[in-house]
């Protein structure tokens, strides 16, 4: 009895990886499926996911392919009929990646014709990200010629990104003749249509707020950005229309081309994301979004003279543009709490703009480059000029009507720590700011000056980021230091103004300094290459 239990426990496990394979995913997946998280899965091009729910398990591989005809990227897109369910695991994520090819394993991209080369069927599966599950590139590789890049960081748009479409409010009004009516009618308002895509598969946004598109967990989104057509890069995770019931939770963005992660519209939720080195904004939002977002790590630069990305968050409104005029309908209300955000280049660590509304709340925000230019929080204005300057309403006339909240934030070393606001209101002072928040009587304070610290010394004073590397280990701590003197730290931050799914904290930023285990440890591409401590 013992020896034939011995025989068939050989012989499964044999089974298993003997029938470990290369899956080149090339058609639309129509009917409830479930991926092996042995096999590796080759999104061949734009692939849709069309009433139907699809379960990817812990430690699934998925990359995506980087054509080398048309550059438009192998990516994943969940339709609002449809679910994705992504079963990552802190000790087992799932992974996406590229499929490009190094088949001498030197650490580059396989190029022909300045053209990133795709796996193919029978390829005996040299991937450039060789071991995701281990290390997203060899530590050695620091520089590439091929590439023409500068270092590492810059080994993006390599293939597509996720993309999760729902039918819940967006206000993005009487833009897009999304039914192809001929005309542009108010059958199409609210609605939109999945940038770089067309057709019926690419329309997004409805009525629906409770939309459940799934649950994604635990997922690494690693080298991406490539597009959905040629000259649209898109993001690492885009969300579009996303509602309250969908989970996103603990992401990972590790070098992508685009924003690491972007929503238009919906209540979608989002809690513990990570991302490190976005081409663009890390965090961008759009088109009336009114959920909340909570620890949020970004990183959009180094010490070093590689500046990577723009403002550490963008938050927008609407989309029409910041000059285009018309009534925003549904106001946007975006709760963001607890972000530690790190931006080196003459940008900005969160702009507002396009009347944006809402709650940036027990953030950190802090310049760890060249601050030339930067400012810390920016909301631009009617009476801006240039580039900031946007039609009413505005996120500084949300902003002195209390419909923008800006509280109990710690700001460091920007060459502006703060936009300057409406009349005598400053980061030492209180202001008095009356009205309601859909009925609801507003707090008369928004700078309380206890709980807002803001720094122009040194970049050490905050954090220990004078060791930041990209090649040695334990070069990145994102925790504050114990010595920090952060306005309001160690108390509950913002009490009155946390609400499900957002939870009370005692701490400013993403991370507890006291905290033996950073929620990054064991699953996130940086640490995994032991650059981000833990």
């Amino acid at each position: 009895m013992k020896k034939t239990s011995y025989i068939i426990g050989l012989a499964a496990l044999l089974s298993s990886s003997a029938f470990a394979a290369t899956i080149n995913v090339t058609a639309d997946i129509t009917t409830n499926t479930t991926w092996n998280a042995a096999d590796t899965y080759i999104l061949d091009k734009v692939i849709y996911v069309k009433g139907a729910t699809l379960d990817i398990p812990a430690g699934t591989v998925v990359r995506g392919q980087p054509d080398e005809t048309s550059l438009v990227g192998g990516s994943l897109v969940v339709r609002p009929d449809a679910k994705i369910m992504i079963r990552g695991t802190s000790s087992n994520p799932v992974i996406f990646t590229t499929a490009a090819l190094d088949t001498d394993l030197d650490g580059k991209v396989n190029k022909v014709g300045g053209k990133f080369v795709r796996w193919t069927a029978g390829n005996d599966a040299k991937f450039f990200d060789l071991n995701p599950k281990t290390a997203p590139l060899a530590p050695t590789c620091t520089a590439d010629s091929e590439l023409d890049v500068d270092t590492i960081i810059r080994t993006n748009a390599m293939w597509g990104g996720l993309i999760i479409a729902g039918d819940a409010f967006t206000n993005n009004s009487n833009q897009v003749d999304v039914n192809a009516s001929g005309s542009v009618t108010s059958a199409d308002v609210g609605q939109g249509i999945i940038e770089g895509l067309t057709g019926n598969d690419a329309i997004y946004g409805g009525s629906n707020e409770s939309h459940n598109g799934g649950s994604v967990k635990y997922v690494s989104l690693r080298h991406g950005g490539l597009g959905l057509t040629a000259d649209k890069e898109i993001n690492a995770l885009t969300l579009y229309a996303v509602g309250r019931d969908t989970t996103i939770e603990n992401i990972d963005v590790y070098s992508t081309s685009d924003d690491g992660i972007e929503i238009f519209g919906g209540d979608v939720n989002v809690k513990y994301a990570n991302i490190n080195y976005a081409d663009d904004d890390g965090f961008d939002v759009d088109e009336g979004w009114r959920g909340s977002a909570q620890f949020l790590f970004i990183l959009q630069g180094t010490l070093n003279s590689l500046l990577i990305g723009d403002c550490g968050m963008e938050l927008d409104g609407e989309d029409k543009g910041e000059n285009q005029a018309g009534t925003i309908d549904p106001l946007p209300f975006g709760k963001i709490y607890n972000s530690t955000v790190w931006v080196a280049s003459a940008t900005h660590g969160a702009r507002m703009r396009a009347g944006f509304a809402g709650v940036l709340a027990n953030n950190i925000f802090q310049h760890i480059g060249t601050n030339t230019g930067s400012i810390g929080i920016r909301t631009d204005s009617t009476s801006s000029s240039g580039a900031a300057a946007e039609t009413t309403p505005s996120a500084r006339s949300n902003f002195d009507t209390g419909l923008l909240q800006i509280r109990n934030n710690a700001v460091y070393r920007f060459a502006t720590n703060y936009t300057a606001f409406t009349g005598n209101l400053s980061v030492t002072s209180a202001g008095a700011v009356s009205g309601t928040i859909f009925g609801s009587a507003i707090a008369n304070v928004y700078y309380p000056a206890t709980n807002n610290r803001s720094d122009l010394g040194s970049a050490t004073d905050m954090f220990d980021v004078s060791a930041i590397s990209h090649t040695t280990a334990n070069g990145i701590n994102p925790r504050p230091k114990t010595t920090a003197n952060i306005g309001g730290y160690g108390s509950t931050q913002d009490g009155a103004y946390v609400a499900t799914p957002l939870v009370s904290t005692a701490y400013k930023g993403a991370f507890d300094r006291t905290a033996a285990t950073l929620w990054t440890t064991g699953w996130t591409a940086m640490n995994k290459r032991g650059i981000l401590k833990n």
